[in-house]
């Protein structure tokens, strides 16, 4: 599925319906096994750069981990210190 270490850059929004929230210089950091609320899975971590134009402009940092055959199993994002701002996780999944 991805390179352990591999590095991407990338220059797109990260969600389609803020087209002001972009995904940049992203690398995927490690494969990880996580148990959230929708069950155990063998997930590659990626995390990229994060910029938010609204008014206002912010940066920060995101996580996500992903599980094949499922998708997004879980995100995290982060402020320019390091501090969790979001989270999100997958509370259900059936195949």
């Amino acid at each position: 599925m991805f390179d352990l270490h591999n590095k991407f850059n990338t220059l797109h929004p990260v969600f389609p319906i803020y087209n002001e929230l972009f995904g940049l210089n992203g690398k995927v950091e490690k494969r990880e096994e996580i148990t959230i609320p929708a069950g155990t899975f063998d997930c590659y971590v990626i995390s990229f750069e994060t910029e938010f134009k609204m008014g206002i402009k912010r940066k920060g940092k995101t996580r996500q981990w992903l599980a094949k055959g499922v998708g997004i199993v879980k995100t995290e994002d982060y402020n320019k210190k390091g501090k969790v701002i979001s989270k999100s996780v997958l509370t259900k999944f059936s195949n």
